[in-house]
């Protein structure tokens, strides 16, 4: 079951198989409805608790929820709390690599839970991920490790952008910079990844929102 604000969207996961839900809260709850863990992956800690609000009727005691959104730690562990009052098991646990990763399957994620619950979880995870770090048995330790991973990621960005800008007014030829720095100590999956497409001007829809990095980095200095 699924529902999203574009037609288009929509559209491909019908041709997917996926039923259409007629809003996000009905998604929500038919996909909770006998699920033994229940994956949330939306932009916002907000959108996080509607989905929760919707789906909690149908969790019972004993399903896991399995947080992979970027949210504030606060907000992570009193969703944590909530849930733990109903019995079900919740696993913080953000995950990096992009549109390109989760399609592949080979997301890095971060989790932040205690072991039993991440045992449960991790027939799913693992279909989404090829690495899954337990990094601390509380919820919001997945997320101190996605901050510190947005705030390396996102100064690599800029600094790749600044760098291929620099070797553009010096005159030199971008692509042969490219793979220069892509096989020198300068390189970083940024520059290998980012850098093609500004190179070719592909402005195509990417892995994540501009609005996106700047929803994390804020989320990094109220920390």
């Amino acid at each position: 079951h699924g529902f999203d604000v574009s037609k288009e969207a929509m559209q491909a996961l019908v041709a997917d198989g996926v039923v259409a839900c007629a809003s996000a809260a009905q998604a929500a709850r038919a996909a909770a409805a006998g699920c033994g863990v229940l994956v949330i992956m939306v932009r916002s800690a907000d959108q996080a608790e509607e989905v929760v609000n919707a789906a909690s009727s149908e969790l019972t005691a004993g399903n896991v929820l399995a947080f992979c959104s970027t949210a504030p730690r606060a907000a992570c562990a009193a969703l944590a709390v909530r849930l733990q009052k109903q019995g079900v098991l919740f696993v913080d646990v953000p995950v990096s690599g992009g549109a390109a990763g989760a399609k592949a399957g080979t997301l890095t994620a971060f989790a932040g839970c205690e072991t039993a619950a991440l045992a449960k979880a991790r027939p799913v995870l693992d279909a989404m991920s090829s690495r899954i770090y337990h990094v601390g048995d509380r919820p919001g330790d997945g997320q101190a490790v996605k901050m510190v991973n947005q705030v390396a990621a996102l100064v690599h960005l800029a600094a790749a952008a600044e760098a291929l800008a620099l070797g553009a007014r010096a005159g030199l030829d971008k692509r042969k910079l490219y793979e220069i720095i892509a096989s020198a100590a300068g390189n970083s999956w940024m520059w290998e990844n980012m850098v093609p497409k500004m190179l070719d001007d592909d402005f195509s829809p990417p892995g994540a929102a501009l609005d996106l990095c700047v929803k994390d980095l804020a989320i990094v200095l109220d920390e």
